[in-house]
């Protein structure tokens, strides 16, 4: 467990919270609940949650507020739950702080009412139905993928397209075709013998039905480009149905339609390239079509605008994954044999490293890195594909030197572009006022970083 310390330093989010006081018994019941359905954290009570000033708690009431969380986690959580609390003294006041380690009887639940909470960034939501049943399948080992795919028959496997599959696939021994595919469909969880009836279950027909859609709505792919930096006006949209691993050619064609050439001459020829990098739409797209929750009616999205792409896909972080997480070569896959099948075609590697391969290559670029958020319970990423069409030269260069930088401020533009300091404060305000750059912190301690 971290120390208060460095509790007090780390901002809100999946695995802490700040409270001054305790709140009611049903919100910390919540709270508790949504910490064990996720991937446990902190309740730090005694410091403000926006400002972290130390308030600290009264001694006298911290037995009575140890009592009432104990009550809780006992009598109020369905599995119940044991905290693990501790006394801290900062600026000779007290603070308790409250870990709840991660569960292993998913899904907790609230006793009164029998609600599901997981924790998204640093709020606590009502979990929706695909995640609460995804917690339960977690507690029984049970991969959705693994169920047999509801209204579908064998009829729906096209085993042309697992053909196909298997030839492409990259690893040597593979190139043979298993003259019995029903049976080789049974061996890899493709298909399930229920009852003497072969069916196939939910990751078959992901990957081998002409049409996933007709049986899971979210295997579908919506594609938008809009005008402007919103999403009010569409200069074109599509919607694609196919075995997912062919998505993202179609994602593919849909940037290539939308994302202007660049050309490179050199003294003996002339080379043209998308101005976003390719290498980094493939790890988003990807990324995007292995980890989604496609229990959720929903679908995943590519929407470009005129100066950002983003890819969204339902279900959010696996559980037990937090942002901090991304990019770091930790991973949990949700989808494991849709995972294993995107590995066997060469589509991703297996140790978490695609999204630090594709952040290196926007900056060899000169992009900034691509921002990732949970909206609700979807995953977005968000990548800058070109700077605006006004952006001056000098802005350019500062841009390009804030990817190379955690912050950047006034002295180091000063001496980065050899202008007075009072020059490189009136530029990075500009660049503030012009939304590429956000400005942290006042007077003579400000700094910016790339939004």
């Amino acid at each position: 467990m971290k120390s208060i310390t460095k509790l007090i330093k780390d901002e809100e989010s999946t695995e802490l919270e700040f409270k001054q006081a305790p709140p009611k018994d049903e919100a910390l019941c919540e709270l508790f609940v949504a910490l064990a359905n996720t991937c446990g954290g902190d309740l730090v009570l005694g410091v403000e949650d926006k400002t972290k000033k130390i308030r600290g708690i009264n001694d006298s009431e911290l037995i009575k507020i140890e009592e009432r969380i104990a009550n809780i986690c006992a009598n109020k959580v369905i599995p119940s739950i044991v905290p693990i609390m501790r006394i801290e003294r900062l600026e000779e006041k007290a603070i308790l702080v409250v870990h709840i380690d991660m569960g292993f009887q998913k899904p907790y639940r609230t006793a009164n009412g029998s609600k599901v909470y997981v924790r998204i960034g640093s709020s606590t939501r009502r979990a929706d139905e695909a995640t609460e049943q995804s917690l339960a399948f977690q507690n029984m080992g049970v991969l959705w993928e693994t169920l047999p795919c509801a209204n579908a028959s064998m009829e729906d496997i096209n085993l042309e397209i697992v053909t196909k599959f298997l030839r492409n696939r990259i690893s040597p021994t593979s190139k043979k075709i298993f003259g019995d595919l029903p049976a080789w469909l049974v061996s890899k969880r493709f298909a399930r013998d229920i009852s003497g009836k072969l069916l196939p279950t939910n990751a078959g027909v992901l990957l081998f039905s002409n049409d996933p859609s007709s049986h899971i709505p979210s295997a579908r792919l919506e594609c938008a480009r809009f005008q402007g930096a919103s999403i009010r006006d569409f200069l074109d949209k599509q919607t694609f149905s196919a075995p997912i691993w062919e998505l993202y050619d179609h994602a593919l064609g849909f940037l290539r339609k939308h994302i202007p050439l660049k050309a490179l001459r050199t003294h003996d020829a002339r080379k043209e390239f998308l101005s976003y990098p390719i290498e980094a739409f493939r790890e988003f797209m990807f990324n995007a079509l292995v980890h989604t929750n496609y229990a959720i009616n929903s679908s995943i999205k590519l929407a470009i605008f005129d100066d950002v792409i983003e890819i969204t896909n339902p279900g959010g972080l696996p559980l037990g994954l937090t942002l901090s997480d991304v990019g770091t070569g930790v991973s949990i896959l949700r989808n494991p044999l849709i995972a294993s099948a995107f590995h066997e075609m060469g589509f991703i590697e297996t140790w978490g490293t695609g999204v630090a391969f594709a952040q290196e290559k926007l900056r060899e670029r000169g992009l900034p890195t691509a921002q990732f958020r949970e909206k609700g319970f979807f995953l977005q990423v968000s990548s800058v594909w070109r700077w605006g069409a006004d952006i001056l030269e000098h802005e350019h260069k500062i841009l390009l030197y804030a990817t190379q930088k955690e912050t950047i401020n006034s002295s180091l533009i000063s001496e980065h572009l050899g202008c007075s300091a009072r020059t490189a404060r009136s530029y990075l305000a500009k660049l503030a006022n012009k939304g590429l750059l956000r400005k942290v912190g006042t007077t003579k301690g400000v700094v910016y970083t790339l939004r």
